[in-house]
């Protein structure tokens, strides 16, 4: 059984406490980097995913003023074999064991969902901690997770002199059309499927969620672009026209080509031509998340684009059962 220090309760989250768990999130944030961790629509919009259980998945750290002071967020959909923590804890209160009552509880979560996991497959924790960030870091290493890759935020500015884009012949850019939801989300699954950390998941689990998602509040079809062969996606370029509450500040979400289409360009061609679709907007910055070790070659991708590494943060792991991984680790 998990104690928390004196002076503090525990219990799970309701959709009530989701803007105060934004809180949370941010000032811890802030104090580290000095920016936001996440707006409050992103966060309504992945705490009331289908298939996610707020009541069970959650648990918050409360003083005895009723203040909700830590929270921790564990994220873990079927074939439950890779689980992802989130936690943060007010500045004021760091230090006096609340991080560790909170990541020990997630670790206790993921390991109750070992019985749904498929037979012998390994089974992980993973949670990351930005790179400045060193009571993170040592709070993770203290339950002894293991680092096992950077991620990288990249962006570039979009007031300046930007590539050309150069289209594979054949191929046309266009924005997502309605009614093209189902073979777009197949068309991603078959992208991300060369891309470390991959689990094999239910399709319509996953189109649910992928439903969901395209009706958060910022998400913008105008700025789903997806690269067509005759009637069949090759590629597409998922955007957000904001990020960090930052209106001028785009967002590049999913990139990705399937495999007939590679090595031909298209995706740099995707790229470049959102950072012109965006500047035309009026945007002047734009970002995405990366894989420091990318599979598919990513980040020297997005070097050639002419983007520049802003921000690092490190993935840490613990495997709660040896086996057989269904993730994906390498490309054939």
């Amino acid at each position: 059984m998990l104690e928390l220090p004196s002076g503090y309760t525990s219990r799970p989250a309701t959709p009530n406490d989701i803007d105060a768990v934004v809180d949370v999130i941010n000032e811890a944030t802030q104090a580290v980097s000095g920016r936001d961790g996440i707006q409050p629509e992103q966060a309504h919009a992945y705490l009331t995913m289908p298939g996610f259980d707020l009541g069970t998945s959650s648990l918050l750290a409360v003083d005895q003023g009723g203040v909700i002071v830590g929270a921790e967020v564990l994220m873990n959909p079927p074939p439950y074999v890779s689980a992802n923590a989130f936690g943060s804890i007010r500045p004021a209160h760091r230090g006096r064991g609340l991080g560790t009552t909170l990541l020990g509880w997630a670790h206790q979560r993921a390991a109750a969902d070992i019985p749904n996991a498929p037979e012998g497959a390994r089974v992980v924790l993973h949670a990351g901690v930005e790179s400045e960030d060193a009571a993170g870091t040592g709070l993770l290493t203290g339950h002894s997770m293991d680092l096992i890759r950077y991620f990288f935020e990249m962006e570039i500015d979009l007031t300046g002199d930007l590539p050309t884009p150069d289209v594979p012949e054949g191929l046309v850019i266009r924005p997502m059309r309605e009614g093209e939801e189902r073979a777009l989300y197949a068309a991603l699954l078959e992208a991300f499927e060369d891309h470390w950390g991959h689990v094999r998941r239910p399709f319509e689990e996953g189109f649910a969620r992928f439903q969901h998602r395209l009706a958060m509040p910022g998400t913008d079809p105008g700025v789903w672009w997806v690269a067509m062969d005759g009637d069949e996606i090759a590629g597409m370029n998922l955007c957000l026209p904001s990020n960090e509450g930052d209106a001028e500040f785009a967002w590049c979400d999913n990139l990705g080509v399937r495999r007939p289409w590679r090595r031909r360009g298209l995706a740099l061609a995707m790229l470049v031509d959102s950072f012109h679709e965006f500047a035309g907007r009026g945007h002047t910055r734009m970002g995405l998340g990366v894989d420091a070790s990318s599979l598919t070659g990513a980040t020297a991708l997005y070097e050639k684009a002419g983007m520049l590494t802003a921000r690092r943060s490190a993935l840490y792991e613990s495997v709660l059962r040896d086996g057989e991984s269904l993730m994906r680790e390498s490309v054939d």
